[in-house]
């Protein structure tokens, strides 16, 4: 086999991406890369067993559940308001999030077919204008974040756009969502869950043991057959 050098930044990154004593070095490549063929038998048995456990948690509905955190600018004035609210729109219409760095890190953990929930960031005074502090969609991972490349500028340029007005980026990720409903005709405000969105928080996940998590799962199976 061809041997490489990689630096130190690549190393810690393959090794924050690894399966402790699973993984080698090739099995976090070829699965970054997404490629079928060769790969440890250890690593073949864990996958196989994570995603019978996985698609068990989907069928049953009492999965994960991930608040998407929406919002543009830290200052809570009207310019920022419309931008949270138009890029979240943008968002739950055509499916795409182009990420920054520190978004992209997150959205590695989201797989694809997690429940997912759309937070619209801002204070309450711009509630009934924008949707502020509420959760206004209710759907799944279509495709997990990937890195972002100039043929997605050109696919996804609206998208794109519209980030750049709302974040100076620079944006290095994509990831796909599915709202198949669209946005929810009564919003959950945030009181109801409660939650606050935290500096830098991005994808907050929410696990059936968190007190939270009951009104989260019935809004969402309820959106999702009335929405």
């Amino acid at each position: 086999m061809p041997v490489i050098r990689i630096d130190d930044d690549v190393w810690k990154q393959l090794q924050a991406r690894a399966k402790p004593l699973v993984d080698t070095p090739n099995d976090v490549l070829r699965r970054i890369l997404e490629l079928n063929g060769s790969m440890s038998p250890a690593l073949r048995s864990n996958l196989a067993e994570e995603d019978m456990r996985r698609g068990q948690q989907a069928i049953d509905g009492d999965d994960s559940i991930f608040i998407v955190v929406n919002a543009a600018g830290k200052i809570p004035n009207d310019t920022n308001a419309n931008n949270g609210y138009r890029l979240t729109k943008r968002r739950v219409e055509s499916g795409v999030d182009i990420l920054a760095p520190r978004r992209f890190s997150s959205a590695r953990k989201l797989r694809k077919g997690a429940r997912i929930v759309m937070y619209q960031g801002g204070s309450m005074p711009f509630r009934e204008k924008y949707g502020s502090g509420q959760l206004i969609a209710a759907g799944r991972i279509k495709e997990v974040a990937r890195e972002f490349t100039d043929k997605d500028k050109v696919d996804y340029r609206e998208d794109h756009e519209l980030a750049q007005e709302c974040f100076p980026g620079p944006f290095v990720g994509i990831v796909f969502y599915e709202f198949p409903n669209g946005m929810a005709k009564q919003p959950l405000p945030k009181e109801k869950i409660p939650y606050n969105a935290g500096r830098g928080d991005n994808f907050k996940e929410i696990k059936p043991n968190d007190p939270r998590y009951s009104n989260l799962d019935v809004w969402w199976k309820w959106w999702k057959a009335n929405s």
